[in-house]
């Protein structure tokens, strides 16, 4: 069953927009990486998880001095995956993720360029949208699943925003999405195990409308 996933972000970045004076309206594109989650079975081990793909996404915020707290939402393409035994298979599958996030500057509101970072929490949204096979290659070990599941998700990063006239800034920025693997969209098959967290090294640019 979908979750309503705006909601609880709003409610993670409330407390720190709260008190802001200045708005950040903004849209950004940009590409993840993948990393973490690995697939065993006796003693043969191959990965799991999604490919490295393009994202886009917006965010809305307040700032105030150095603070900020942002909604963001961020779109993620990317095949589901398992390459294991010299074996490998895909599934077209998509991802959506909500945060709400807080900001800490480096320098101060009235500088022309400002460094910053950033963590928060929210939750991933990850859907199996392609056709499902009963066997596949390396499914003796994961399967991959046409269905869907929400996981919480943490993240940290660091970014630089550069005024571009009175109204509008360039924003490029790292973060790396960390959260727990999934067991349904990637399903460990019987006899097997999968191990370790999903870490989605995102890089993204954007362009913001401030007022």
């Amino acid at each position: 069953m979908r979750t309503n996933i705006l909601p609880s972000a709003l409610l993670l970045a409330l407390p720190f927009a709260a008190a802001a004076q200045q708005w950040e309206i903004g849209g950004v594109g940009g590409f993840a990486a993948q990393r973490g989650v690995s697939v065993e079975s006796g003693s043969v081990s191959g990965k799991v998880g999604f490919k490295d793909a393009p994202v886009a996404g917006a965010y809305f915020g307040e700032t105030r001095g150095r603070w900020g707290g942002e909604v963001r939402y961020l779109y993620r393409w990317g095949d589901a995956k398992v390459e294991v035994g010299g074996e490998s298979a895909s599934l077209k599958a998509r991802q959506q993720i909500v945060t709400g996030d807080l900001l800490f500057h480096l320098s101060g509101e009235k500088a022309a360029v400002r460094p910053f970072i950033v963590f928060g929490g929210g939750i991933r949204y990850i859907e199996g949208t392609g056709q499902q096979r009963a066997f596949h290659p390396g499914s003796q070990y994961a399967a991959l699943a046409q269905t869907s599941e929400t996981l919480p998700v943490g993240h940290f990063g660091a970014g630089i925003k550069a005024q571009a006239g009175k109204h509008a800034l360039f924003r490029l920025e790292f973060r790396d999405y960390l959260g727990p693997r999934t067991d349904n969209v990637i399903a460990a098959a019987p006899g097997s195990k999968l191990k370790g967290l999903m870490h989605d090294l995102v890089f993204t640019a954007g362009i913001a409308w401030v007022f």
